[in-house]
């Protein structure tokens, strides 16, 4: 799966900062390895149509105030 990124970081708002902090400061970021990546049997990355799909993680992801339960 060439060109797929390995894992998928979790509570990272702004790239240019250390901390998350506008009104709060968020829980630390978390980084999760990827076990499977589902692409969308019709995607087409000329037109950007169908761009959506489903990873699963290889551990699970303990609930935290940077991700709110679901």
């Amino acid at each position: 799966m060439s060109g797929f990124r390995e894992s998928v970081r979790l509570g990272e708002h702004n790239l240019d900062t250390v901390e998350d902090c506008d009104e709060y400061c968020t829980d630390p970021v978390q980084d999760y390895e990827i076990a499977v990546t589902i692409s969308h049997e019709e995607f087409d990355s000329h037109q950007l149509k169908n761009d959506i799909g489903l990873v699963r993680l290889k551990t699970k992801v303990p609930q935290y105030t940077g991700m709110p339960a679901l």
